[in-house]
């Protein structure tokens, strides 16, 4: 008997030191933007994490892993199909980290900080999936209208514009706080982010500011609304980039943390996100859904 409280103990021992593993796997949809042609895409982050339990300390082990996936969906929910695997950590969950996510025509262009870089790269691609390209270093990059440019944020050195291949590349506000750049819908204008909301034209001309608190990530409408959209964390907010007017819908005023607003094409929806995620809903304030596994 005593022979198998001494086995019993033995094995105790080695479950305190080795500690336990176990694995789980999380699904989330991220970066949702909308598409010329009025459908979604956004990427499926998907990560399969093994952890070893010692007492109360959880490692991440070696046999984790991340992959990223490019998606799209339709603007009622149906539709969603998996279209290319875009990133993959074979190593480590939660390591790939994105910023920003733009489509136009046949093109999606996004950024992400690849495991064990230090900065953030924009990336190319077909929207069939094809062509998977890195282009430059770079954050929260958006496409002109035709594609055929990329205006994005380079850490600590304001507004960049280049072509789709990453040439031309210069500088367009040198302001260093100036971040979250967005293309106008008739390809004219660029509104961005630093101590207030602006709005330059394509030389880097200012045209218009905004107090900053208004919005957070300046986004813009169809061309015939002439007004950029924004969260204040609270609601969708408005602004007629003529006149000024500010307009806040009050179908949104849940949203809690809402970030990120995205206009569609047609002006029917918005994407925005509260604290279950990522949804989209009419412009009336009507049928809103998930973006969810």
């Amino acid at each position: 008997m005593s022979k198998i409280w001494i086995l019993i103990s033995v094995i105790v021992i080695l479950l305190i030191f080795q500690g336990c593993t176990s694995s789980r796997e999380t699904t989330e949809y991220t970066a949702p933007n909308w598409t010329s042609d009025g459908k979604i895409v956004f990427i499926k982050d998907f990560n399969h994490i093994k952890k070893r339990h010692i007492m109360t300390d959880e490692t991440n082990l070696e046999g984790s892993y991340e992959v990223l996936t490019l998606c799209e969906i339709n603007s009622d929910g149906s539709g969603f199909k998996e279209i290319a695997e875009v990133a993959r950590s074979e190593h480590h969950a939660f390591s790939i980290w994105l910023a920003g996510l733009s489509s136009a025509g046949d093109w999606v262009t996004f950024s992400m900080e690849d495991e064990g870089e230090s900065e953030h790269f924009v990336y190319t691609m077909n929207r069939n999936g094809n062509n998977l390209r890195r282009v430059k270093n770079g954050q929260y990059p958006d496409f002109s209208p035709d594609a055929s440019r990329i205006v994005y944020e380079k850490t600590d050195e304001g507004i960049w514009i280049m072509d789709r291949d990453g040439g031309n590349d210069h500088q367009l506000i040198s302001d260093t706080d100036a971040s979250s750049p967005a293309w106008s819908s008739d390809g004219d204008r660029i509104a961005f982010k630093s101590d207030s909301t602006y709005i330059v034209d394509r030389t880097g001309i200012k045209i218009r500011s905004y107090f900053r608190n208004l919005i957070d990530l300046p986004d813009w409408g169809p061309p015939d609304s002439n007004s950029i959209c924004g969260s204040n964390g609270y609601s969708i907010v408005i602004i007629n980039c003529e006149s000024g007017v500010i307009d806040t819908l009050d179908i949104t005023s849940t949203l809690g943390w809402g970030q990120g607003v995205k206009w569609s094409p047609n002006g029917e929806f918005f994407i925005s996100a509260d604290a279950d995620g990522w949804f989209v809903i009419e412009e009336n304030g009507t049928n809103k859904w998930y973006l969810q596994p």
